[in-house]
């Protein structure tokens, strides 16, 4: 699954026993032929039947709450590795890392230099 810290997200929340359960749902379900695309296109990866059938065991409140823990994780990943491309990108020319990220936060750098002043 290409979202590992959703699964882990949702064991630290869930509990293991649940989520163990809903695995052994899983396996059963893909074992019997899987389960279809709400678009009837194809069938679901095994990390969409696991949400989906997750989706009976948990209120819509603690589900919503997990999927929005898991955009703003990847958005915050998305954040880092564009910055650290840029950082490489200027360390290769030779131009200093801009002291500041784009959100306005001293970086680590500028964070370090200002302890040694």
């Amino acid at each position: 699954e290409p979202k590992e810290h959703l699964i882990q997200a949702v064991v630290e929340d869930v509990g293991r026993g649940l989520a163990v359960q809903v695995m052994t749902e899983t396996r059963r379900t893909l074992d019997n032929g899987g389960m279809k695309r709400l678009d009837g296109k194809g069938y679901r990866k095994p990390g969409g039947v696991f949400l989906t059938l997750l989706r009976k065991h948990v209120t819509a409140d603690n589900y919503k709450q997990l999927m929005k823990d898991s955009r703003k994780r990847q958005q915050d990943h998305r954040r880092a590795m564009v910055r650290k491309v840029e950082v490489e990108a200027l360390e290769r020319i030779g131009a200093p890392a801009p002291m500041f990220d784009t959100v306005g936060k001293a970086t680590a750098a500028a964070a370090a230099a200002a302890a040694a002043a």
